[in-house]
Protein backbone atom coordinates (compact mmCIF):
# COMPACT_ATOMS: atom_id res chain seq x y z
CA UNK A 1 0.00 0.00 0.00
CA UNK A 2 1.36 3.46 -0.85
CA UNK A 3 2.64 5.95 1.85
CA UNK A 4 0.07 8.35 1.09
CA UNK A 5 -2.96 6.32 0.78
CA UNK A 6 -1.85 4.48 3.82
CA UNK A 7 -1.64 8.19 5.70
CA UNK A 8 -5.39 8.82 4.30
CA UNK A 9 -7.13 5.76 5.24
CA UNK A 10 -5.23 6.24 9.15
CA UNK A 11 -6.42 9.68 9.73
CA UNK A 12 -9.83 9.38 8.27
CA UNK A 13 -10.31 6.33 10.60
CA UNK A 14 -9.07 8.38 13.40
CA UNK A 15 -10.88 11.84 12.32
CA UNK A 16 -13.72 9.65 12.36
CA UNK A 17 -14.13 7.43 14.77
CA UNK A 18 -11.97 8.68 17.63
CA UNK A 19 -8.15 9.45 18.57
CA UNK A 20 -6.98 10.76 22.04
CA UNK A 21 -5.76 14.58 22.16
CA UNK A 22 -1.67 13.16 22.22
CA UNK A 23 -2.26 11.41 18.68
CA UNK A 24 -4.13 14.35 16.91
CA UNK A 25 -2.26 16.43 14.74
CA UNK A 26 -2.11 20.22 15.73
CA UNK A 27 -2.23 21.69 12.36
CA UNK A 28 -5.51 21.56 9.87
CA UNK A 29 -5.33 20.90 5.97
CA UNK A 30 -5.75 24.14 3.66
CA UNK A 31 -8.16 24.78 0.65
CA UNK A 32 -7.28 27.37 -1.91
CA UNK A 33 -9.92 28.20 -4.20
CA UNK A 34 -9.17 31.39 -6.91
CA UNK A 35 -11.75 32.28 -8.75
CA UNK A 36 -11.62 33.41 -12.57
CA UNK A 37 -11.19 37.53 -12.91
CA UNK A 38 -9.67 37.26 -8.93
CA UNK A 39 -14.04 37.63 -8.47
CA UNK A 40 -15.51 37.88 -4.93
CA UNK A 41 -18.73 35.69 -4.47
CA UNK A 42 -21.13 38.26 -4.21
CA UNK A 43 -24.73 35.54 -3.62
CA UNK A 44 -26.39 32.44 -3.17
CA UNK A 45 -27.72 32.63 -6.89
CA UNK A 46 -24.42 32.80 -9.45
CA UNK A 47 -22.00 30.16 -9.50
CA UNK A 48 -18.61 31.49 -10.52
CA UNK A 49 -15.89 28.94 -12.21
CA UNK A 50 -12.94 28.37 -9.97
CA UNK A 51 -9.39 26.28 -9.01
CA UNK A 52 -9.36 24.44 -6.32
CA UNK A 53 -6.56 22.48 -4.22
CA UNK A 54 -5.81 20.70 -1.19
CA UNK A 55 -2.79 20.83 0.77
CA UNK A 56 -3.24 17.75 2.80
CA UNK A 57 -0.13 18.59 5.42
CA UNK A 58 0.77 15.16 5.29
CA UNK A 59 -3.09 13.90 7.27
CA UNK A 60 -4.91 14.17 3.06
CA UNK A 61 -4.13 13.59 -0.23
CA UNK A 62 -3.72 16.48 -2.26
CA UNK A 63 -5.74 17.50 -4.51
CA UNK A 64 -6.28 19.51 -7.54
CA UNK A 65 -9.27 20.29 -9.86
CA UNK A 66 -11.99 22.94 -10.98
CA UNK A 67 -14.85 23.38 -9.53
CA UNK A 68 -18.01 26.20 -9.31
CA UNK A 69 -18.43 28.24 -6.20
CA UNK A 70 -21.49 30.21 -5.13
CA UNK A 71 -22.60 31.35 -1.41
CA UNK A 72 -25.30 29.74 0.95
CA UNK A 73 -27.25 30.01 4.38
CA UNK A 74 -30.03 31.71 5.27
CA UNK A 75 -29.00 33.94 8.81
CA UNK A 76 -25.31 32.69 8.21
CA UNK A 77 -25.05 34.48 4.64
CA UNK A 78 -24.17 38.57 4.76
CA UNK A 79 -24.20 40.95 1.40
CA UNK A 80 -21.77 41.53 -0.14
CA UNK A 81 -20.38 44.51 -1.77
CA UNK A 82 -17.08 45.40 -3.18
CA UNK A 83 -15.63 46.88 -0.14
CA UNK A 84 -17.38 44.55 2.00
CA UNK A 85 -16.53 40.92 1.97
CA UNK A 86 -17.66 39.04 5.21
CA UNK A 87 -16.73 35.47 6.15
CA UNK A 88 -19.94 33.47 4.51
CA UNK A 89 -20.18 30.14 4.06
CA UNK A 90 -20.15 28.22 0.42
CA UNK A 91 -21.08 25.74 -1.94
CA UNK A 92 -19.01 24.25 -4.11
CA UNK A 93 -19.91 21.86 -7.33
CA UNK A 94 -17.72 19.57 -9.31
CA UNK A 95 -18.02 18.94 -12.91
CA UNK A 96 -18.36 14.78 -11.76
CA UNK A 97 -17.97 13.21 -8.44
CA UNK A 98 -14.85 13.21 -6.09
CA UNK A 99 -13.55 12.02 -3.58
CA UNK A 100 -11.84 15.14 -1.35
CA UNK A 101 -10.51 14.00 1.90
CA UNK A 102 -10.80 10.52 0.75
CA UNK A 103 -14.31 11.22 1.78
CA UNK A 104 -17.40 9.45 -0.32
CA UNK A 105 -17.33 10.49 -3.93
CA UNK A 106 -20.11 13.56 -4.32
CA UNK A 107 -20.39 16.35 -6.50
CA UNK A 108 -21.72 18.86 -3.82
CA UNK A 109 -20.09 19.73 -0.64
CA UNK A 110 -20.11 22.90 1.44
CA UNK A 111 -17.89 25.04 3.22
CA UNK A 112 -19.40 26.09 6.53
CA UNK A 113 -18.35 29.46 8.08
CA UNK A 114 -19.32 29.43 11.64
CA UNK A 115 -19.05 32.90 11.69
CA UNK A 116 -21.09 33.41 15.24
CA UNK A 117 -18.50 34.17 17.42
CA UNK A 118 -16.91 30.77 19.57
CA UNK A 119 -19.01 28.67 16.96
CA UNK A 120 -16.04 27.02 15.56
CA UNK A 121 -16.68 24.22 17.69
CA UNK A 122 -20.04 23.28 17.50
CA UNK A 123 -20.65 21.73 14.17
CA UNK A 124 -17.81 19.25 14.60
CA UNK A 125 -18.55 18.01 17.94
CA UNK A 126 -22.42 17.97 17.22
CA UNK A 127 -21.80 15.86 14.01
CA UNK A 128 -19.62 13.38 15.78
CA UNK A 129 -22.14 12.85 18.10
CA UNK A 130 -24.31 12.15 15.09
CA UNK A 131 -21.80 9.82 13.42
CA UNK A 132 -21.53 7.65 16.80
CA UNK A 133 -25.01 7.57 17.30
CA UNK A 134 -25.55 6.25 13.76
CA UNK A 135 -27.91 8.77 12.19
CA UNK A 136 -29.43 9.23 8.89
CA UNK A 137 -26.34 10.43 6.39
CA UNK A 138 -24.16 11.93 9.05
CA UNK A 139 -22.42 14.40 7.93
CA UNK A 140 -18.23 14.48 8.03
CA UNK A 141 -16.71 17.80 9.18
CA UNK A 142 -12.79 18.54 8.22
CA UNK A 143 -11.38 21.43 9.64
CA UNK A 144 -9.45 23.63 7.24
CA UNK A 145 -7.65 26.84 6.91
CA UNK A 146 -8.96 28.41 3.47
CA UNK A 147 -7.54 30.75 1.07
CA UNK A 148 -9.59 32.22 -1.99
CA UNK A 149 -7.68 34.49 -4.67
CA UNK A 150 -4.79 33.95 -1.97
CA UNK A 151 -6.22 35.83 0.64
CA UNK A 152 -6.37 33.99 4.08
CA UNK A 153 -10.03 33.49 4.66
CA UNK A 154 -9.93 32.10 8.28
CA UNK A 155 -11.19 28.49 10.04
CA UNK A 156 -14.04 26.62 7.85
CA UNK A 157 -15.35 22.97 8.46
CA UNK A 158 -15.65 21.53 4.70
CA UNK A 159 -18.24 18.98 4.71
CA UNK A 160 -21.18 16.98 2.51
CA UNK A 161 -23.95 19.06 0.86
CA UNK A 162 -27.16 17.69 2.65
CA UNK A 163 -28.90 15.90 -0.72
CA UNK A 164 -30.46 12.97 -2.51
CA UNK A 165 -26.91 11.88 -3.42
CA UNK A 166 -23.92 8.97 -2.85
CA UNK A 167 -22.32 11.04 -0.13
CA UNK A 168 -25.58 11.89 1.67
CA UNK A 169 -28.96 10.16 1.80
CA UNK A 170 -27.97 6.95 -0.24
CA UNK A 171 -31.11 5.32 -2.08
CA UNK A 172 -30.11 2.55 -4.84
CA UNK A 173 -33.66 4.25 -6.39
CA UNK A 174 -34.25 7.51 -5.99
CA UNK A 175 -37.57 8.20 -8.56
CA UNK A 176 -39.72 7.25 -5.77
CA UNK A 177 -38.27 9.07 -3.13
CA UNK A 178 -38.53 13.04 -1.46
CA UNK A 179 -36.05 14.29 0.84
CA UNK A 180 -37.77 17.36 3.31
CA UNK A 181 -36.31 20.17 5.28
CA UNK A 182 -38.98 21.54 7.72
CA UNK A 183 -38.08 25.11 7.63
CA UNK A 184 -39.80 28.32 8.54
CA UNK A 185 -37.65 30.32 6.35
CA UNK A 186 -40.52 28.12 3.68
CA UNK A 187 -38.26 29.60 0.73
CA UNK A 188 -38.11 26.63 -1.76
CA UNK A 189 -39.91 26.56 -5.06
CA UNK A 190 -41.63 23.70 -4.01
CA UNK A 191 -43.28 23.76 -0.76
CA UNK A 192 -46.31 23.16 1.33
CA UNK A 193 -47.94 23.04 4.96
CA UNK A 194 -48.86 19.64 6.27
CA UNK A 195 -52.71 19.43 6.86
CA UNK A 196 -52.54 19.15 10.64
CA UNK A 197 -49.95 21.05 12.22
CA UNK A 198 -49.03 23.03 9.24
CA UNK A 199 -45.49 22.35 9.47
CA UNK A 200 -43.32 24.41 6.66
CA UNK A 201 -42.49 21.83 4.59
CA UNK A 202 -39.76 22.60 1.61
CA UNK A 203 -39.14 19.81 -0.73
CA UNK A 204 -35.60 19.48 -1.68
CA UNK A 205 -35.70 16.12 -3.30
CA UNK A 206 -36.88 15.85 -6.47
CA UNK A 207 -36.16 18.90 -7.93
CA UNK A 208 -39.15 19.56 -10.25
CA UNK A 209 -37.87 22.25 -11.43
CA UNK A 210 -35.83 20.61 -13.19
CA UNK A 211 -38.54 19.27 -15.25
CA UNK A 212 -38.97 16.18 -12.75
CA UNK A 213 -36.92 13.75 -15.13
CA UNK A 214 -35.05 11.96 -11.92
CA UNK A 215 -38.49 11.06 -10.63
CA UNK A 216 -41.99 9.34 -10.89
CA UNK A 217 -43.93 11.00 -8.38
CA UNK A 218 -45.38 14.48 -7.86
CA UNK A 219 -46.04 16.99 -5.10
CA UNK A 220 -49.14 15.40 -4.53
CA UNK A 221 -48.07 12.22 -4.11
CA UNK A 222 -45.29 14.02 -1.46
CA UNK A 223 -48.10 16.00 0.20
CA UNK A 224 -50.39 13.15 0.75
CA UNK A 225 -48.00 10.77 2.16
CA UNK A 226 -46.49 13.16 4.87
CA UNK A 227 -50.12 13.90 5.63
CA UNK A 228 -50.51 10.46 6.85
CA UNK A 229 -48.02 10.78 8.50
CA UNK A 230 -48.44 14.07 10.78
CA UNK A 231 -52.33 12.86 11.23
CA UNK A 232 -50.87 9.53 12.81
CA UNK A 233 -48.92 11.55 15.34
CA UNK A 234 -51.86 13.72 16.33
CA UNK A 235 -54.67 10.47 16.29
CA UNK A 236 -52.31 9.15 19.05
CA UNK A 237 -52.08 5.77 15.76
CA UNK A 238 -49.38 3.39 16.02
CA UNK A 239 -46.41 4.96 14.07
CA UNK A 240 -44.36 2.30 13.83
CA UNK A 241 -45.44 1.42 10.32
CA UNK A 242 -45.16 4.60 8.49
CA UNK A 243 -42.12 6.04 10.73
CA UNK A 244 -38.72 4.76 11.53
CA UNK A 245 -38.53 4.70 15.19
CA UNK A 246 -34.88 3.64 15.76
CA UNK A 247 -33.60 6.58 13.23
CA UNK A 248 -35.81 9.36 14.99
CA UNK A 249 -34.48 8.17 18.44
CA UNK A 250 -31.10 8.74 16.85
CA UNK A 251 -32.27 12.26 15.60
CA UNK A 252 -33.61 13.28 18.52
CA UNK A 253 -30.74 12.39 20.71
CA UNK A 254 -28.63 14.73 18.93
CA UNK A 255 -30.60 17.62 19.22
CA UNK A 256 -31.79 17.05 22.79
CA UNK A 257 -28.20 16.32 23.84
CA UNK A 258 -26.95 19.91 22.37
CA UNK A 259 -30.12 21.47 22.76
CA UNK A 260 -30.43 22.46 19.21
CA UNK A 261 -33.59 24.60 19.52
CA UNK A 262 -33.52 24.68 15.94
CA UNK A 263 -36.16 21.89 15.13
CA UNK A 264 -38.47 23.29 17.22
CA UNK A 265 -39.34 26.12 15.44
CA UNK A 266 -38.32 23.62 12.64
CA UNK A 267 -35.32 24.90 10.66
CA UNK A 268 -33.05 22.59 8.95
CA UNK A 269 -35.18 19.82 10.04
CA UNK A 270 -34.72 16.75 7.39
CA UNK A 271 -36.50 13.65 6.54
CA UNK A 272 -36.83 11.61 3.61
CA UNK A 273 -39.12 8.96 2.33
CA UNK A 274 -37.05 6.39 -0.07
CA UNK A 275 -40.67 5.56 -1.56
CA UNK A 276 -44.02 7.71 -1.22
CA UNK A 277 -46.14 5.31 -3.76
CA UNK A 278 -45.39 2.48 -1.16
CA UNK A 279 -47.12 2.76 1.84
CA UNK A 280 -45.07 0.63 3.65
CA UNK A 281 -42.07 2.73 3.10
CA UNK A 282 -41.35 4.90 6.04
CA UNK A 283 -40.21 8.13 7.01
CA UNK A 284 -36.60 8.98 8.28
CA UNK A 285 -35.42 11.51 10.12
CA UNK A 286 -31.91 13.07 9.18
CA UNK A 287 -29.51 13.75 8.59
CA UNK A 288 -28.93 16.28 11.56
CA UNK A 289 -28.22 19.64 10.15
CA UNK A 290 -26.91 23.24 11.63
CA UNK A 291 -25.91 23.06 14.72
CA UNK A 292 -24.29 26.70 15.42
CA UNK A 293 -27.27 27.80 17.50
CA UNK A 294 -26.73 25.05 19.40
CA UNK A 295 -26.04 23.98 23.08
CA UNK A 296 -28.02 26.21 24.47
CA UNK A 297 -26.95 29.10 22.43
CA UNK A 298 -30.36 30.25 21.56
CA UNK A 299 -31.38 30.27 25.49
CA UNK A 300 -28.33 32.49 26.73
CA UNK A 301 -26.15 33.15 23.39
CA UNK A 302 -23.56 31.07 24.95
CA UNK A 303 -22.31 27.73 24.15
CA UNK A 304 -22.49 25.32 26.95
CA UNK A 305 -24.04 27.70 29.63
CA UNK A 306 -27.29 26.78 29.87
CA UNK A 307 -28.60 24.40 32.94
CA UNK A 308 -27.58 21.01 32.07
CA UNK A 309 -30.96 19.64 33.21
CA UNK A 310 -33.16 21.95 30.99
CA UNK A 311 -36.11 20.35 29.62
CA UNK A 312 -35.65 20.90 26.10
CA UNK A 313 -39.12 19.49 25.03
CA UNK A 314 -40.87 22.20 26.72
CA UNK A 315 -39.42 25.40 25.29
CA UNK A 316 -42.18 26.98 23.71
CA UNK A 317 -41.42 27.63 20.05
CA UNK A 318 -43.73 27.77 16.83
CA UNK A 319 -44.21 23.89 16.56
CA UNK A 320 -43.02 22.08 20.03
CA UNK A 321 -46.85 20.57 19.88
CA UNK A 322 -45.95 18.39 16.91
CA UNK A 323 -42.66 16.95 19.11
CA UNK A 324 -44.13 16.30 22.35
CA UNK A 325 -47.57 14.59 20.30
CA UNK A 326 -44.63 12.76 19.17
CA UNK A 327 -42.78 11.79 21.92
CA UNK A 328 -46.69 11.16 23.82
CA UNK A 329 -46.43 7.73 22.05
CA UNK A 330 -45.63 4.64 23.51
CA UNK A 331 -43.58 2.99 20.67
CA UNK A 332 -41.45 6.43 20.39
CA UNK A 333 -40.43 6.62 24.24
CA UNK A 334 -39.86 3.24 24.08
CA UNK A 335 -37.60 3.54 21.21
CA UNK A 336 -36.19 6.79 22.31
CA UNK A 337 -34.75 5.67 25.49
CA UNK A 338 -32.97 2.18 24.29
CA UNK A 339 -31.03 4.27 21.98
CA UNK A 340 -29.62 6.84 24.74
CA UNK A 341 -29.23 2.89 26.91
CA UNK A 342 -26.69 2.14 24.09
CA UNK A 343 -25.47 5.32 23.51
CA UNK A 344 -24.44 5.87 27.46
CA UNK A 345 -23.32 2.52 27.48
CA UNK A 346 -21.11 2.71 24.42
CA UNK A 347 -20.89 6.34 22.91
CA UNK A 348 -20.85 9.25 25.34
CA UNK A 349 -16.97 8.49 26.00
CA UNK A 350 -15.82 8.72 22.97
CA UNK A 351 -17.76 11.91 21.98
CA UNK A 352 -16.38 13.63 25.30
CA UNK A 353 -12.61 12.48 24.20
CA UNK A 354 -13.48 14.17 21.12
CA UNK A 355 -14.06 17.40 22.42
CA UNK A 356 -10.14 17.39 23.55
CA UNK A 357 -8.62 15.37 19.82
CA UNK A 358 -10.49 18.24 18.28
CA UNK A 359 -9.30 21.09 20.01
CA UNK A 360 -5.83 20.09 19.92
CA UNK A 361 -5.86 19.36 16.45
CA UNK A 362 -7.81 22.92 15.43
CA UNK A 363 -6.23 25.08 18.23
CA UNK A 364 -4.19 27.06 16.02
CA UNK A 365 -6.00 27.43 13.24
CA UNK A 366 -8.51 28.84 15.35
CA UNK A 367 -5.73 31.20 16.45
CA UNK A 368 -5.02 32.38 12.85
CA UNK A 369 -9.00 33.18 12.60
CA UNK A 370 -9.30 35.22 15.38
CA UNK A 371 -6.45 37.28 14.18
CA UNK A 372 -8.63 37.30 10.56
CA UNK A 373 -12.01 37.47 12.61
CA UNK A 374 -12.11 38.99 15.72
CA UNK A 375 -13.19 36.04 17.16
CA UNK A 376 -11.77 36.06 20.94
CA UNK A 377 -12.99 32.90 22.74
CA UNK A 378 -10.69 31.13 24.97
CA UNK A 379 -11.81 27.65 22.99
CA UNK A 380 -9.85 25.57 25.59
CA UNK A 381 -11.96 26.63 27.83
CA UNK A 382 -15.13 26.02 25.55
CA UNK A 383 -14.07 22.72 24.56
CA UNK A 384 -13.56 21.98 28.00
CA UNK A 385 -16.79 23.67 29.27
CA UNK A 386 -18.51 22.07 26.35
CA UNK A 387 -17.24 18.38 27.56
CA UNK A 388 -18.65 19.28 31.10
CA UNK A 389 -22.17 20.08 30.18
CA UNK A 390 -22.38 17.37 27.49
CA UNK A 391 -21.17 14.74 30.09
CA UNK A 392 -23.84 16.23 32.77
CA UNK A 393 -26.53 16.88 30.59
CA UNK A 394 -26.44 12.97 29.01
CA UNK A 395 -26.88 11.77 32.70
CA UNK A 396 -29.83 14.37 33.44
CA UNK A 397 -31.62 13.24 30.13
CA UNK A 398 -30.74 9.61 30.91
CA UNK A 399 -32.16 9.45 34.68
CA UNK A 400 -35.40 10.91 33.45
CA UNK A 401 -35.73 9.10 30.42
CA UNK A 402 -34.89 6.16 32.66
CA UNK A 403 -37.86 7.24 35.37
CA UNK A 404 -40.46 7.33 32.86
CA UNK A 405 -43.10 5.13 33.94
CA UNK A 406 -43.59 3.61 30.11
CA UNK A 407 -39.83 2.75 30.05
CA UNK A 408 -40.11 1.46 33.67
CA UNK A 409 -42.95 -0.49 32.67
CA UNK A 410 -41.07 -2.20 29.85
CA UNK A 411 -37.89 -2.99 31.62
CA UNK A 412 -39.69 -4.99 33.94
CA UNK A 413 -41.44 -6.88 31.20
CA UNK A 414 -38.14 -7.22 29.78
CA UNK A 415 -36.36 -8.76 32.73
CA UNK A 416 -39.42 -11.13 33.97
CA UNK A 417 -39.27 -12.53 30.32
CA UNK A 418 -35.75 -12.97 29.95
CA UNK A 419 -33.57 -16.00 31.70
CA UNK A 420 -31.03 -15.07 34.54
CA UNK A 421 -28.94 -17.00 32.42
CA UNK A 422 -28.23 -16.94 28.86
CA UNK A 423 -26.39 -18.78 26.07
CA UNK A 424 -24.10 -16.10 23.92
CA UNK A 425 -23.58 -17.23 20.54
CA UNK A 426 -21.86 -15.50 17.68
CA UNK A 427 -22.87 -14.75 14.20
CA UNK A 428 -21.89 -17.84 13.02
CA UNK A 429 -23.97 -19.70 15.58
CA UNK A 430 -21.23 -21.16 17.52
CA UNK A 431 -21.91 -20.46 21.30
CA UNK A 432 -19.20 -18.97 22.72
CA UNK A 433 -20.47 -19.01 26.64
CA UNK A 434 -22.72 -21.48 27.83
CA UNK A 435 -25.17 -20.48 30.34
CA UNK A 436 -23.76 -17.14 31.77
CA UNK A 437 -24.79 -14.88 33.97
CA UNK A 438 -27.68 -12.15 31.83
CA UNK A 439 -25.68 -9.40 34.29
CA UNK A 440 -22.23 -9.69 32.68
CA UNK A 441 -22.16 -12.80 29.87
CA UNK A 442 -19.84 -9.69 27.98
CA UNK A 443 -17.07 -9.63 30.34
CA UNK A 444 -14.03 -11.06 28.55
CA UNK A 445 -15.52 -11.39 25.16
CA UNK A 446 -13.91 -9.45 22.00
CA UNK A 447 -15.66 -6.71 20.33
CA UNK A 448 -17.87 -8.39 17.86
CA UNK A 449 -21.70 -8.59 17.52
CA UNK A 450 -23.28 -11.41 19.30
CA UNK A 451 -26.47 -13.23 19.61
CA UNK A 452 -28.08 -12.75 23.69
CA UNK A 453 -31.01 -14.22 24.50
CA UNK A 454 -32.36 -13.86 21.07
CA UNK A 455 -31.09 -10.19 20.29
CA UNK A 456 -28.08 -9.18 18.33
CA UNK A 457 -25.86 -6.88 20.69
CA UNK A 458 -22.40 -4.95 19.88
CA UNK A 459 -19.57 -5.36 22.10
CA UNK A 460 -17.05 -2.32 21.28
Amino acid sequence: MKKSLLLTLCSLFTASFGMNAQEAPTEVPVIKINIEGNQIVKDKETYLKASFEIEGKGQYKDFKDSIQIRGRGNSSWSPVSDWNNPKNPYKLKFAKKQAPFGLTKGKKWVLLANKIGGSLLTNAIGMKVARVVGTEAANDIIPVDLYINGEYRGNYNFTEQVDMSSNSVKLKDESKATLIELDTYYDEPYKFKDATYQLPANIKFPDFSEGGDETSINQNDIEGNFNKLTAAVANGDDLSNILDLNALGKYMLVNELIANFEILHPKSTYLYNADVLDNTSKWKFGPVWDLDWAYGYENTYNYGTMESDYQFWTKQMEHTTFWNELLSHKEVKLAYYQVWKDFMENGLQEVLDYCDTYYTWTANSLSDNASKWWDNTDYAKQSSTIKSWLKARAKSIYDELKSDEVVVASVKRLNAATPAVVDVVDLNGRVVKHQVDRADWSNGLPAGVYVVGGKKVVVK
